[in-house]
């Protein structure tokens, strides 16, 4: 059986950036360990595809079952992606 979506839309910036660290952190002790048996979990700052980032951001948003906006520091970004989602969202 296929997972559904998970989508995390948080700052894309540098990997030593204290926010980043921090999410990541997150990521990686708390959702993970929760969701992964039921979603794939796809963090925006992760993605190594080619192409428009905010395209592929929006995709993500509108295709993925569940969405999670790291909304610290106010990053127009992150408020920009969770306003458009209609989906079940969690807020970091």
């Amino acid at each position: 059986m296929e997972k559904e979506r998970c989508f995390i839309i948080t700052p894309i910036g540098n990997k030593t950036n204290d926010i980043r660290r921090h999410i990541d952190g997150i990521i990686e002790a708390v959702i993970q360990p929760v969701l992964e048996s039921e979603y794939e979990i796809i963090v925006s700052h992760k993605s190594n595809k080619i192409g428009s980032i905010n395209k592929q951001i929006i995709k993500e948003i509108y295709n993925d079952k569940l969405v999670i906006a790291n909304l610290t520091n106010i990053n127009p970004n992150v408020f920009n992606g969770f306003l458009i989602t209609d989906k079940p969202s969690l807020l970091n």
